[in-house]
This record gives structure tokens, sequence and C-alpha cells, in this order.
């Protein structure tokens, strides 16, 4: 099993990641992050659910898809993708 690690750098969209100061967001500015946060999933989803549904007998089957995100409001945009594959036939 190997994992393919993707680091992914979003263009900052929301006035926290703008500025780069998270310390004391409002709840608007929370939001707001929030929302660009799932915006990126609801365009990334797919294309993950594709890989998942791959034809099994191709080589490197990816058998996991993990997404992890920044825990400060001000690096929202900030991801790795792990995906978990075998070395195939």
């Amino acid at each position: 099993m190997h994992t393919i690690v993707v680091s992914i750098l979003l263009p900052p969209t929301g006035e926290l990641e703008t500025s780069g100061d998270g310390s004391s967001p409002t709840d608007e500015q929370m939001s707001e992050e929030l929302q660009a946060r799932q915006d990126f999933i609801d365009v990334l989803s797919p294309h993950v659910e594709a890989l998942l549904k791959r034809d099994p007998h191709r080589q490197e089957n990816v058998s996991r898809i993990e997404l992890l995100g920044a825990g400060i409001w001000s690096k929202l945009n900030h991801y790795l993708l792990l995906v978990s594959v075998d070395v195939g036939r």
C-alpha cells in the first residue's frame, strides 16, 4: 500500500484568510470561511468519488482518500489530500 500526498493551497477568499489574523473572528467572518471551505469540498467530492469507483483491475487502485484541513481560522484554505493506492498488477 502506498500513499500519495497532495498539498492544496487555495487562494485566500475571506477576510480572515486575506488578513492572516484569525485570533478573534466574528460570527460573520467564521461563517464566510466555513462557506468557502464547504464550496471547495463540494467541488472536490465528485472527483474523489470517481477515483473510488474506478475499475478495480487498473494499476494503482484507490482504496482510501482522506482530506485534512488546517484548524486555524486564517488558514482554512490549506489542505492535504491523502490517497492510498496499491501497486496494481
